[in-house]
């Protein structure tokens, strides 16, 4: 499961503010074991952890960063909905 941005971009966040995966998974809320596979590419965030994870680090790891690409395809594929006049 390593195809998403987000475990990249986490690493080196945490590589450039010299914080550890223990500190960072005690920062917000989660295990050190499962910041270990998040950044291993074994699983990936729940949606609200992918929320508290771009709040943490500033938005230098964004939400949309732990899609797959071809779930970002299909974000990207959908068009906004515009109301008709009527």
């Amino acid at each position: 499961m390593s195809g998403s941005r987000g475990r990249v971009l986490l690493r080196k966040f945490l590589e450039d503010n010299r914080i550890t995966q223990s500190t960072a998974a005690s920062a917000i809320g989660v295990s050190a074991p499962t910041m270990s596979d998040w950044l291993a590419g074994n699983k990936r965030p729940s949606d609200h952890m992918r929320t508290i994870v771009a709040r943490w680090t500033g938005n230098s790891v964004p939400e949309s960063s732990w899609l797959f690409a071809e779930e970002s395809r299909a974000v990207n594929a959908v068009k906004a909905f515009r109301a008709t006049g009527s």
